[in-house]
This record gives C-alpha cells, sequence and structure tokens, in this order.
C-alpha cells in the first residue's frame, strides 16, 4: 500500500502542477497593453513629436491649465499618449478618451498623429497618439469651472478592440493663478 500512496501522491501533485502552469501560460497569452502620458513638442514640418521630460509623478507635478504655450514657427506644444504591447497577440486600438471624478469624460478632438482604430502588432514599436495640448487644457479648464474645483486627477483610458480598456496613471490638471483675472484693487476708479 506505500508504494501506491506514494505513486497517488506524486500523481495528484504533478497533475497540479500541470494544471497551475496552464492556467498561468493561458493568462499570458493573450494581448497585454500599457499606456504612458507625456507632454511634448509636435513639428508640422517634419511631421514629428519630440516628448519632453515627464515628471516622476505626473500625479503630483501636473499640467496647470493656465500655462499654455503658443503655437509658434509650426512648432505646436502636445499631449503624447504611448501605447505599449507586451502581450503575445496583436491588439486593436480602438478609442481614446480622458475619464475624471464624477463620471467626467473628455473624447479629444482628432490627433495630430496616431490616428484611431489602429493595430498594434506584437513586437511593433508603440503607438503614439499626438494631441494639441492648448486644446485639452482648454476643455479640463471648462472641466475644472463646472465642479467648481481648483484641481482634478484624470486619467486616459484607451478602448480596445476586444472590448477591454486600459487606463494611465492619474494626471492631475490644475489652475494655477489666472493671468487672464483683473484683480479689484488694480482697476481704474469709474467714479471720477
Amino acid at each position: 500500500m506505500a508504494l501506491t500512496e506514494t505513486l497517488a501522491i506524486f500523481g495528484a501533485a504533478s497533475g497540479g502542477a500541470s494544471l497551475l502552469w496552464n492556467v498561468a501560460a493561458w493568462r499570458m497569452s493573450g494581448s497585454s497593453v500599457s499606456v504612458r502620458v507625456g507632454t511634448g513638442v509636435y513639428s508640422r514640418s517634419g511631421r514629428e513629436a519630440l516628448t519632453l521630460p515627464v515628471p516622476r509623478d505626473q500625479a503630483k507635478e501636473g499640467i496647470n491649465v493656465y500655462d499654455v504655450p503658443l503655437s509658434t514657427g509650426g512648432i505646436e506644444p502636445v499631449l503624447i499618449v504611448t501605447v505599449y504591447s507586451k502581450g503575445r497577440l496583436a491588439v486593436g486600438l480602438s478609442g481614446l478618451r480622458f475619464v475624471g471624478p464624477g463620471g467626467m469624460q473628455y473624447v479629444p478632438p482628432a490627433p495630430l498623429e496616431g490616428a484611431l482604430p489602429a493595430r498594434l502588432d506584437v513586437g511593433a514599436p508603440p503607438h503614439n497618439v499626438v494631441l494639441p495640448l492648448n486644446k485639452v487644457q482648454v476643455a479640463m479648464h471648462t472641466a475644472l469651472q463646472r465642479i467648481g474645483s481648483s484641481e482634478m486627477q484624470c486619467r486616459v483610458v484607451v478602448d480596445l478592440g476586444n472590448g477591454k480598456s486600459i487606463q494611465s496613471k492619474p494626471i492631475r490638471f490644475y489652475t494655477g493663478e489666472d493671468p487672464y483675472k483683473v484683480d479689484a484693487l488694480e482697476q481704474p476708479d469709474q467714479a471720477e
């Protein structure tokens, strides 16, 4: 009986290990995607986007909605959403939106580069969606005014072709000092 019991225990252990390996292999075999968001500049003449150094933690640093650099000389400030494929299957990218507190959603206008829908193949370079930063900042400023807050955390959500969605890390949009606000003390006296 000792040999039979030993063989039964060995068979059960090897069967369990095989089952766990098959489950792990199945989970790793699908598409896996990650999303990063950064700022940069875009050259309309060369149709190239250059990513600027991204703060280590955008949730703390954030993007000031009043800090709107002007487009000059064919160079435009942009928000670059980079989608990486880390899985073993190709995946379709069907849409992009910003999601904020209280169900706030913002679908950006047509990108300058990296149109959606797109297909991200296995081993392919990441897909960059280049959005005009000025338009994103104006939309976030409007959203901040609606909710009556000076800051909010948003995430970029990329919709995949298989019906799933993937989110970026939070991005903080905030209102710094309003450069257009006129102080009541600086206004000329109307009574004189």
